[in-house]
């Protein structure tokens, strides 16, 4: 079922509808020119200050989390096929099956990587501009 922002609001806390790190956006969504061929970028990269706490942008559950090095991540579940992404998290401070609740902390840059925050919002598999969705 395909939802439109309104109707989503509505609903309560599902709608992915905060930015989950303070930042700088220094890539959008869409297709960009990366080494001369044309690329879609399905997210937004979001620069932060290192240590920066990175939040649920909206209630659900932890669906999956991938451990590689210091560029972990993790995928939240807000149900009506709503996804959220969050890549290159330095540390996560949730598990696998949490429940979580809009503004939850769920990860952090180390002071060791890079504090670049590729997020994604996907609906039923496909990423949608998170842009969209923020309201602040």
């Amino acid at each position: 079922m395909l939802f439109t922002l309104g109707a989503m609001a509505e609903e309560g806390n599902t709608n992915p509808s905060i930015i989950p790190v303070r930042g700088k956006y220094i890539k959008r969504f869409g297709y960009q020119k990366v080494g001369g061929k044309t690329k879609m970028h399905p997210g937004l990269d979001i620069e932060a200050d290192q240590g920066a706490s990175v939040m649920a942008t909206a209630d659900g559950q932890v669906k999956n989390i991938a451990v590689k090095g210091k560029e972990n991540t993790l995928v939240i579940d807000h149900g009506e096929g709503i996804e959220t992404r969050y890549e290159m998290l330095g540390e996560m401070t949730v598990a696998k099956g949490q429940t979580v609740k809009k503004g939850d902390v769920v990860g952090s840059f180390s002071k060791s990587n890079k504090a670049v925050l590729h997020y994604e919002v996907r609906l039923n598999g496909q990423p949608i501009d998170p842009m969209n969705y923020i309201l602040n």
